[in-house]
């Protein structure tokens, strides 16, 4: 079967930003709900992580689970008019999430135990320390019982900044999506493009 190309367009809802979610293992009914949601808000990538209280230890995704969470990226990318699919890796231990995050521009772990720093005031610091704009970021987020204290100490070892998402106790998966719409929103990608006129270009 062969085909030809007839027109090319720009998608301008696609992200400028590459926000990438390491995000611990879960349930996978809620799991399945963060590739979803993440996915309609503008995430780039999604990479499952084994950390110390994952209930779910899957080291790798087999064919029949790969094949639904494919399928939900796909609908999800669609449904909210992305113009590329994200990409979902094989899930990998903490050490190797450490290791591939510190490739992003900055890289972020949200954590009950930070009291200061916020999504803000990081990407503030970040924009302004940097010879470069911040165009690669990467969230680390926990499982149900949060990270141990070990993990964040790791983090922190590689240049991984602790984040604070606010005064309550978030549940794993709502913890995602905030942390990865704040994101999203701090970068500007939650806003109208503008046309030259200044005026929303919808």
């Amino acid at each position: 079967m062969t085909g030809r190309l007839v027109k090319r367009w720009q998608v301008k809802s696609e992200p400028w930003v590459h926000l990438t979610l390491f995000q611990s293992s879960l349930k996978q009914d809620r799991f399945e709900w963060i590739l979803q949601k993440g996915t309609e808000l503008g995430v780039s990538s999604f990479v499952p992580m084994i950390s110390k209280r994952s209930v779910v230890r899957q080291t790798t995704l087999k064919q029949n689970k790969l094949a639904r969470w494919q399928r939900i990226l796909c609908e999800a990318a669609e449904q909210s008019g992305r113009g590329l699919i994200p990409s979902l890796a094989q899930p990998v231990d903490f050490a190797a999430a450490l290791e591939a995050a510190q490739t992003s521009h900055l890289a972020m772990i949200p954590w009950t135990g930070e009291k200061e720093n916020t999504i803000s005031t990081v990407l503030a610091h970040a924009n302004h320390h940097l010879s470069h704009p911040v165009r690669k970021i990467a969230l680390l987020l926990g499982p149900e019982g949060g990270f141990a204290e070990s993990e964040i100490q790791a983090a922190q070892l590689a240049k991984i900044v602790p984040i604070t998402l606010g005064l309550r106790i978030l549940r794993a998966e709502t913890a995602a999506i905030v942390a990865a719409t704040l994101t999203l929103h701090e970068t500007g990608e939650m806003q109208l493009p503008r046309s030259e006129n200044g005026k929303p270009d919808v």
